[in-house]
């Protein structure tokens, strides 16, 4: 009798957590139908552009780092008031790049294209990392697109005559091998020097 009632408490136990599971699931699930459901996509001639455009008032630009697309992506839905527009840029998330050699050049062009599918003639634009540099693009090589500009832990990119470093390549296989202190160690070389 008091083996049954173990095994029904665990089966209780085993129930509940299966159904905790499968409503996390579901959630999870409506969630990104809600995101593929206002996915957009621009078709350039050199890459496929997803892109999501929401909310009302000044629109905002938020402009994604090297690592992961998705990154504003919690910080889109807290903008009430604005409409924000994010992407994924060319060979990131949802997007295609189909010449596989895209400069920041082409990059900011691409942010240029989907503000003016969207008929946006001005926005507040927010960039991150390697996502400010194309914002400093798209700053130089379209100033009318460009309202106000905030940019985050910024990248710059090299200059033609600068010389590359190796420092972030061997701050990440340190990290992979689990030497965290030379990876903290070369970490700031890799964004702040050679």
């Amino acid at each position: 009798s008091g083996s049954k009632r173990h095994c029904d408490t665990m089966d209780a136990g085993f129930l509940s957590l299966a159904f905790s599971l499968a409503l996390r699931a579901l959630r999870l699930a409506l969630q990104y139908h809600r995101i593929m459901e206002t996915l957009r996509v621009l078709r350039l001639s050199d890459a496929h552009i997803a892109y999501w455009d929401e909310g009302d008032g000044d629109p905002i630009l938020l402009v994604h780092a090297s690592f992961g697309a998705d990154w504003f992506a919690p910080v889109a839905r807290l903008l009430p008031g604005y409409r924000v527009v994010r992407t994924h840029r060319a060979g990131y998330g949802h997007s295609i790049d189909l010449s596989g050699r895209l400069s920041l050049v082409d990059h900011a062009r691409h942010l240029a294209e989907t503000l003016r599918a969207q008929s946006i003639e001005r926005a507040h634009v927010v960039g991150h990392s390697s996502g400010g540099s194309i914002a400093l693009q798209l700053a130089a090589d379209y100033p009318s697109l460009v309202q106000s500009m905030v940019l985050l832990e910024s990248a710059f990119p090299y200059a033609p005559d600068e010389p590359k470093s190796d420092a972030m390549r061997r701050a990440i296989q340190a990290a992979k091998d689990d030497d965290l202190e030379s990876a903290f160690t070369l970490f700031p070389g890799s964004v702040c020097s050679v």
